[in-house]
């Protein structure tokens, strides 16, 4: 009885310290696009509408609810995953959506009810029971053998395709983007398939393991990989990758039980602290860090929106998954993803991918419908997911599953799939079961947070 008790104290208080924690993570975001982002990047589109009282408030609430729900720590891939999508997608989309299209809030509730009920629904995959999977135990020599020659053959054809090309300087990156767009158009899906794999799954899992088992060489090699993909397409995340991995590594080595409150903290800390830096020596890294990663998801979740409540919707009749089933008959036969619409349409740039966070693009595809599947697929892969990182490293797990992550608050689900690293990293991660070292402590069977 007192030991229960005990637990009902410790977990409401570290719920009331998960709740404050996300207050200044809301409230830091809301400045922070207020008064620094709006009035630099309004052209852009990042208007800030006046808002009324209740407005606001009933905003802070529906971003505050799913707080109440989700695991305090993170315990397993999947919680890490659905506390980085609320604080990167969820909360941003709710708050720039009233900021931007200035209605009430009721005349969006349907589609804001959608984006809470997702994450609910995500909230409970990490109370799921682990999937019985049979794990192939691959030889050390034979699983490292045959990625050393995948990457070897990997890079060589992207050598070929590409050419040496030295670093794109961050002022000359879309230039470099827009060269490589084109080379990729005429190479092939393979080559696309190749440079996602490597940046988004391939090059982060030697990173993590290098890390993780103190291989330095090995971390090395990953974050070289890093930049020579980032010299083929100058996509900036590939080089934040390093950063990242480094940065998420730190926070889980210092607890395996590593608290939610702790990522909200060290996001409101990033809010401030480039806030500051451009203050004092006008860096702009505000719009590179808190308008980019946050702000983005949020202004497209609200674009999307507004443009598909009263168009029609694709359908994934433009996927690769329908052309694979025979399907075809888009209703925008001249765009090629809802991302190049958006960015023909709203920004007026026909050869621009506005592509948008897996719920935006679900709701250009079906609408409320759209959103709720995406979600329910979702779960799945988290649920899959978490059962292949049963008994391995979480340290890991989580590095491997970081960039994947970030891809789904930018892209849309179906693609991430393949495209950016979510199912090279479940087999990467299942076939390598043999091969990792057990963290030394852990808080459950499988060593996960």
């Amino acid at each position: 009885m007192i030991a229960s008790q005990v637990g009902l104290i410790r977990e409401v208080k570290e719920r009331a310290t998960a709740l404050a924690s996300v207050v200044l993570y809301v409230a830091s975001y809301h400045y922070s696009y207020k008064y620094l982002i709006s009035p630099a990047y309004s052209y852009q589109g990042f208007v800030y509408q006046p808002l009324g009282f209740y407005v606001v408030l009933t905003a802070y609430i529906l971003s505050l609810l799913p707080v109440m729900f989700m695991p305090l720590h993170l315990r397993k891939p999947s919680s890490f995953v659905v506390w980085m999508l609320y604080l990167m997608v969820y909360v941003p989309s709710l708050l720039t959506m009233a900021f931007v299209l200035g209605r009430p809030l009721y005349e969006m509730g349907p589609f804001l009810l959608s984006l809470l009920v997702s994450m609910l629904l995500l909230a409970l995959v990490v109370r799921f029971p682990i999937i019985p999977l049979p794990m192939p135990r691959i030889p050390g020599w034979l699983f490292w053998g045959g990625l050393g020659v995948y990457l070897v053959g990997s890079y060589g054809l992207l050598i070929d395709v590409f050419g040496f090309n030295g670093l794109a300087s961050l002022s000359n990156v879309y230039d470099v983007r827009l060269k490589a767009r084109a080379t990729l158009a005429g190479a092939g899906r393979l080559v696309g398939y190749q440079l996602r794999w490597l940046s988004e799954a391939i090059n982060p899992y030697l990173m993590a393991t290098g890390l993780s088992e103190k291989k330095t060489w090995l971390f090395v090699m990953g974050a070289i990989g890093q930049v020579i993909i980032y010299s083929f397409d100058a996509t900036k995340s590939t080089l934040g990758s390093i950063v990242l991995i480094a940065a998420v590594f730190f926070l889980v080595t210092r607890s395996f039980r590593l608290r939610a409150s702790s990522l909200a903290l060290a996001f409101t800390a990033l809010f401030w602290v480039v806030a500051l830096a451009d203050g004092m020596y006008r860096v702009g890294l505000t719009g590179l860090l808190t308008r980019r990663l946050f702000a983005v998801p949020g202004l497209l979740t609200s674009v999307y929106y507004d443009f598909f409540s009263s168009h029609d919707r694709f359908y994934w009749l433009h996927t690769t998954y329908a052309k694979l089933l025979g399907m075809s008959g888009s209703n925008y036969p001249d765009y090629k993803s809802p991302g190049f619409l958006i960015g023909d349409v709203f920004f007026g740039n026909p050869e621009g991918n506005a592509n948008a966070n897996l719920w935006a693009d679900g709701y250009a595809n079906a609408g409320i419908l759209g959103v709720l599947l995406v979600t329910v697929i979702f779960m799945a892969i988290l649920w899959i997911y978490d059962s292949v990182s049963f008994k391995k490293d979480i340290r890991v797990a989580l590095l491997l599953i970081a960039m994947p992550t970030f891809a789904i608050t930018n892209t849309s689900l179906l693609t991430a799939l393949l495209s950016h690293g979510w199912l090279p990293a479940i087999f990467l991660l299942w076939f390598s079961g043999g091969l990792q070292k057990r963290p030394r402590r852990s808080d459950n069977k499988g060593g996960c947070v």
